[in-house]
């Protein structure tokens, strides 16, 4: 019930924003299609409403590179950034990781986070190394910080206080590096240093991340109903049930990671 009156509420929302004459104009196409759909079913292809996809973060990519030499900034500073944005990808796919093994997990999957801490903190050393080609000379990546702390649970920039969770690779930082994004550093530091410019190439693609992040989202979901519809409802034992739900509760590890995406993007 809960749900119905949530979903109700927000129908009306989307319905009050609505202009009258196109809200009438759709009832009268809606009264028409439900007069003629037995007759003429192709009567029901005003309901088959086209939308321009969403541009992904590599559309966007594309198109900044295209104006990059007509824009101010450092040649290559566009793909720096989407390097970035894939690096916090994968700082927080690991983080999530780490936290969901605990400190039980066994000596392969502690092998295998190792690996993945090393592999990432190699990508990571090679991003800092470039950062003072468009951030300016002056840029250290020894000392510098940016204007907040570690990484924190469910976004950037200290968004949130809650302590970091315990793990079994509680010596490795490689998930909580800070990198430094425009967006990490702050609005005041890019304006002193005149980076506005690589502040928009970042909100730019951020914009095209979280089209990307919604759209897994989309599916991830998609795939969790069809899964309750057939696996979860028609299990006919213990041993199916058991298999049914730990898929679904694999999806939910998916959507919560998409959705710490999602948020990180914005």
């Amino acid at each position: 019930m809960v749900g119905a009156e949530d979903s109700l509420a927000a129908f009306r929302a989307l319905d009050d924003g609505i202009p009258d004459d196109q809200r009438n104009g759709w009832l009268k196409q809606e009264m028409a299609v439900m007069h003629d759909h037995s007759i003429d079913p192709k009567a029901m292809d005003v309901f088959d409403v086209h939308m321009a996809k969403a541009p992904s973060v590599k559309t966007i990519e594309i198109s900044l590179l295209a104006r990059e030499p007509a824009t101010k900034g450092c040649r290559g500073s566009v793909t720096w950034i989407a390097r970035g944005l894939l690096l916090e990808q994968t700082q927080i796919m690991l983080r999530m990781d780490l936290k969901e093994a605990g400190p039980r997990c066994t000596e392969r999957q502690l092998l295998l986070f190792a690996w993945h801490c090393d592999r990432l903190s190699g990508e990571i050393a090679s991003f800092l190394a470039d950062a003072p080609s468009y951030l300016g000379p002056g840029y250290d990546t020894d000392s510098d910080e940016g204007d907040s702390g570690p990484l924190d649970e469910d976004g950037w920039d200290g968004r949130l206080n809650d302590e970091l969770p315990m793990g079994p690779l509680d010596g490795c930082a490689t998930e909580s590096i800070h990198l430094p994004l425009p967006s990490a550093l702050g609005v005041q530091r890019c304006r002193d240093d005149g980076l506005e410019w690589l502040a928009e190439q970042e909100m730019q693609l951020r914009t095209g991340q979280a089209n990307d992040t919604l759209h897994k989202l989309r599916l991830a979901l998609a795939d969790k109903a069809v899964l309750f519809c057939t696996d979860v409802r028609h299990s006919s034992s213990q041993a199916t049930s058991s298999r049914a739900w730990g898929r679904v509760t694999a999806i939910d590890v998916m959507v919560n990671k998409f959705t710490k995406i999602y948020r990180a993007s914005c």
